[in-house]
């Protein structure tokens, strides 16, 4: 299914263009600029869809039934991962002189910036829900999963939604860029998981109960494109396992 993807463009080439289209540039347009046909661009679209679809688990809602409608809701939800190899991402920050943070708790980084209006990126391994044991899947669809996109890297973002007027917290003009649409979802809890020494996880919610835009923002081949990606995106700060790196900081020298 992912050799679709495979051409003469990178793989941030790829979700560039379909930013691009999800900002409302005609996708006429982009595929002129790309040198691409409808057809190979719809085809990356569709492998887009695919991927976005699994990142995201939809379980029962565990409070009361809904006043209104007198039924259970779901609720839907989406992981950042830490799991992502130190050494090589610690390298690429200190080849390209970029200010950044070793943090120790993820989950509080993540959800003070969350909280603050910022748009937290992660750089990460896609995680399917067919890894979690089988009480623990999603009711709808996506307990499905194909092995497409297992060995790439992911980069993803989520902001809070200001619900009383539908849009993010952080400005209307911060999601221009974001890819939109299918890749773009509104989840109801956001969760960390990393990887410890013994095969032990860390499996902690972020944020929950409330409104929170997920978006998959590209499929790459490693943190130096997820680092590039980055200064061109609407993302306040991003995450590449214990690395933390901040467009508010000076591009140059070390936390």
């Amino acid at each position: 299914m992912y050799s679709k993807m495979e051409s003469t463009w990178s793989k941030e080439q790829i979700a560039s263009g379909l930013r691009l289209a999800g900002s409302g540039v005609p996708v006429v347009e982009v595929t002129q600029m790309m040198g691409v046909s409808l057809e190979v661009f719809s085809a990356w679209k569709a492998e887009y869809t695919e991927l976005f679809d699994k990142l995201i688990g939809t379980f029962p809602e565990p409070k009361q039934p809904n006043n209104v409608t007198k039924t259970v809701g779901n609720r839907r939800m989406a992981y950042l991962s830490g799991s992502v190899g130190g050494e090589e991402v610690e390298r690429e920050l200190r080849e390209c002189k970029i200010r950044y943070s070793v943090i120790e708790n993820a989950v509080a980084i993540a959800g003070e910036l969350l909280r603050s209006g910022n748009v937290l990126g992660n750089f990460q391994k896609p995680i399917y829900w067919k890894d979690f044991p089988s009480a623990s899947r999603p009711l709808l669809g996506s307990s499905q999963m194909g092995q497409a996109g297992e060995s790439l890297f992911i980069l993803v973002s989520a902001q809070l939604v200001n619900q009383e007027r539908g849009s993010p917290q952080s400005g209307a003009s911060r999601g221009e860029a974001v890819l939109s649409g299918v890749f773009s979802s509104e989840i109801d809890e956001l969760r960390w998981r990393a990887d410890l020494a013994g095969g032990n996880q860390i499996d902690e919610a972020i944020i929950r109960d409330v409104a929170v835009k997920f978006s998959l923002d590209g499929i790459l081949d490693g943190p130096i494109d997820a680092i590039r990606a980055f200064y061109t995106s609407p993302m306040d700060a991003l995450l590449l396992g214990n690395f933390l790196i901040k467009k508010s900081d000076s591009p140059s020298g070390r936390a």
